[in-house]
């Protein structure tokens, strides 16, 4: 398999916008929602496997899904 490069892609979602109330709804608000969500899936006591596909500009960075799940103690894989 093949992987982009990481940089590069955050370096550019934190291009869309200079301006920080459009990042916050778009990127840090919708993150949170979204680690969240998937959180709320993983603990509802189904021991089901689930399958979740975001955008690319949501997974990376500092605010990105996969650090929010990583604080919530998953381990996530990128495939």
């Amino acid at each position: 398999m093949e992987r982009g490069n990481d940089e590069q892609l955050l370096k550019l979602t934190n291009s869309f916008s200079d301006d920080e109330k459009y990042n916050q709804a778009m990127l840090i608000d919708q993150n949170i929602g979204m680690a969240d969500k998937i959180d709320g899936y993983l603990k509802n006591g189904k021991n089901e496997e689930y399958f979740i596909v975001v955008g690319a500009a949501h997974y990376l960075g500092e605010i990105g899904i996969v650090k929010l799940l990583e604080d919530k103690g998953y381990t996530v894989e990128l495939k």
